[in-house]
Order: C-alpha cells, then structure tokens, then sequence
C-alpha cells in the first residue's frame, strides 16, 4: 500500500509538472565547446577563420521540445519580434543560445552580427552545402535548403529534434558573437524558443493564417526555457 501512495505521488507530480508545462525544452548534449581565446570584437574574424581553432570549438548542439498538451502549437519565429528583441543570444535552427555565469541569473551579454558565408546568399545549393557540412554531413547528402529559422507546428504528445552549431566564444561562420569568457571561470548553456502570436499576421501568409485557422491550431506567444543547463567546457 505505501508502495503504491509513493508511485501515486510520483506519477501525480509528473502530470502537474506536464500540466503547468505543456512544452517541454530540453538540451540533449552533456557540454559545449569553447576556445580559451578571447572573443573580443577585433579577434572574432581571425578566430573563425582559423580551421584548427573551429574544429576544436565546434559543438553541434542537439536539442528537443515536446508537446505534453492536447493542443496544436503553431510557432511564429519572427526575428523582428519585440520577444527576439528582449534576448542577447546567438541564433540556432529554432531556438536561440543564452549564456549563464555560475550557473545563476548573471546572463552573459552577447552581441552578435552576420558574415559573409563567401557566395551569393541566393545561391541556395551553396548555402546548403556549407551549412551540411559544418553539421558534419557527408558530401553525398542531399538536402532540401536547411534554413537557419523557420516557423513550425507541433502536435500532441508529440517531440520534435533541431541541431545547430557553434563555435564559442566566436559565435558561428554564419553569426559571429561578440563575446568574452574566461577559461578560468565556470559558464552554463541554456535554449530558448520563442513565437510571437501579435505579429503574426504581418510575418506569415495567408494562406498559412488560413491553414491555422482551419485546422484550429494555436499560435504559442512567449518565451519557452529549456530544463536545463549545460556547462561550457574550454579546450586550448
């Protein structure tokens, strides 16, 4: 009997906590990488061109967000949001990289720029190509464009997975960060996924605001946390 009143709680507990959180976030890596070098504004290019300091900073980052709900979330992912505006991180597919000092509330102030990625931003095979392979794809891979953002539904009981990268403190060779960490210090990683339901009619189709319409789904407003945080590790 007191077997059973301890699974009871437990399960009860887990059923409020998926209650007040219908969307779930998660990072699904033990640790990100990150140079010892300073990220100072004046280094970032020499950074991020140097191949032996990306391939040893590079972190592909993997992370997921499920839905505990009976709802249909349709996700606007804006970037000219007053919701993006409030967060200082660096971009990722669907999500963005906030970073922590002493894994407390002491955010770690991140600006952030693009670059030329070195051929025509209309080029879309060229940009699929560079972007498959600093995720490390074989160069048989056959991909449609994978954009860096773009808007998503997510159904029922349903998880979705995204994976990005990064090579800290320099951002990426898409958005460099202007960013400074010291190797002495500890540092913790957080994502953040945000839609914004006000703008959504100036940043999305018709027939998109058709389809949500018709198909009752429900455009999420507000800024989701993932559950945890993941350290920052310094490699020389």
């Amino acid at each position: 009997m007191r077997n059973f009143i301890i699974v009871f709680l437990v399960f009860f507990i887990s059923c409020s906590h998926k209650k007040d959180n219908p969307l779930e976030l998660e990072i699904l890596n033990e640790s990100i990488l990150s140079s010892k070098n300073k990220g100072k504004l004046k280094d970032i290019y020499k950074g991020i061109k140097d191949s032996n300091i990306v391939s040893k900073s590079k972190t592909i980052i993997t992370y997921k967000l499920t839905n505990h709900s009976n709802s249909v979330y349709y996700f606007n992912l804006n970037p000219n949001s007053n919701l993006r505006n409030k967060i200082e991180g660096i971009s990722l597919k669907n999500g963005i990289l906030c970073i922590y000092q002493n894994d407390n509330n002491e955010e770690v102030r991140i600006r952030t720029h693009r670059i030329n990625l070195n051929f025509n931003e209309n080029d879309c095979y060229g940009k699929n190509f560079k972007i498959s392979n600093l995720l490390e794809y074989s160069k048989d891979f056959n991909s449609p464009y994978i954009q860096e953002q773009v808007n998503f539904i997510i159904h029922p009981k349903e998880t979705l997975f995204f994976e990005w990268f990064t090579n800290l403190p320099y951002g990426n060779e898409i958005q460099n960060a202007n960013l400074e960490l010291d190797g002495n210090k500890k540092y913790y990683a957080e994502i953040l996924i945000f839609s914004d339901s006000i703008n959504c009619k100036k940043a999305v189709s018709r027939t998109t605001l058709k389809n949500i319409k018709q198909n009752k789904y429900r455009v999420f407003h507000g800024i989701i946390k993932s559950k945890n945080r993941v350290p920052i590790k310094f490699v020389e």
